[in-house]
């Protein structure tokens, strides 16, 4: 049985662990626990050995908390559940909001914020704010990192302390508009620009990814009036990375807009 087969909203529990003798340890368990059939046996696995201080958080207590996070930034209207991803270790739920974008040459760019979580401490609890945009009929995303926030008290009471959290954590949703507004000057600007051969070296050379997954994008390259441009090149190495979700490719995307956006060298003749 796979990681992945367990519910993203499976009951996990925190439990002391002890020796073979019953020693009690300074060490927890992490299990994932769930009934996959009616009637049947109930299914558990350990997935992670923490400390007796650590917090869990359920992907559930997480839902919950972002909604009332994002309910402090703006209305509810203006809000839409996107897409999650879930390894059995890891959760990420993304929240578009509607009522921020900006204008791309495939249509507009919204702002989403992606709520993290993971099971196995190797995630802070928390999120990013990023920009979604379908670029083509494959529903790709332009995922552009706008910067982070940890969420210190979730899974506690809503008391004074928290609540003084929760605002000003929605108060960086309103922060991010000026930033938004560069973003589309970058984006119109690679709209036009040629993807040279030699940007495209200086592209995969920052950017690390595996060779299999270059292979693919430079196959899938289309030019538009007889040049690949920097927009066309970025069709391509989205269409590859988000294909097959998964947080690898999540995080090449995100630093393939990184080096699109932000490296100067990018940029140009």
């Amino acid at each position: 049985m796979k990681l992945t087969d367990f519910p993203w909203n499976c009951e996990v529990t925190q439990e002391a662990m002890q020796l073979a003798g019953g020693q009690a340890t300074k060490s927890d368990a992490i299990l994932l626990k769930h009934t996959f059939e009616e009637g049947g046996d109930e299914k558990q696995v350990h997935i992670a050995t923490v400390s007796q201080d650590y917090h869990l958080v359920t992907n559930e207590q997480l839902i919950a908390y972002a909604e009332e996070m994002l309910g402090h930034a703006e209305t509810v209207e203006n809000i839409k559940k996107g897409t999650s991803l879930w390894d059995g270790k890891r959760f990420r739920q993304r929240y578009k909001l509607t009522s921020y974008s900006i204008k791309t040459p495939s249509g507009p760019a919204f702002l989403v914020v992606d709520f993290c979580n993971s099971y196995d401490g190797t995630v802070a609890v928390g999120g990013s704010f990023n920009m979604e945009v379908e670029v083509c009929t494959n529903s790709m995303v332009v995922d552009f990192f706008l910067g982070t926030f940890r969420l210190k008290h979730i899974g506690t009471d809503l008391d004074d302390q928290v609540q003084a959290e929760l605002e000003a954590t929605a108060a960086k949703v309103l922060e991010i508009k000026p930033a938004l507004e560069s973003l589309e000057l970058n984006i119109k600007d690679i709209h036009k620009e040629e993807m040279t051969a030699k940007k495209i070296g200086y592209f995969f050379n920052e950017c690390k990814m595996p060779a299999a997954i270059t292979r693919e994008i430079i196959t899938g390259m289309k030019p538009s009036n007889g040049k690949v441009t920097r927009w066309d090149f970025q069709q391509a190495v989205t269409q590859v990375l988000t294909t097959k979700e998964s947080f690898a490719n999540e995080k090449w995307n995100r630093d393939a807009w990184k080096c699109q956006l932000l490296d100067t060298n990018l940029a140009g003749k």
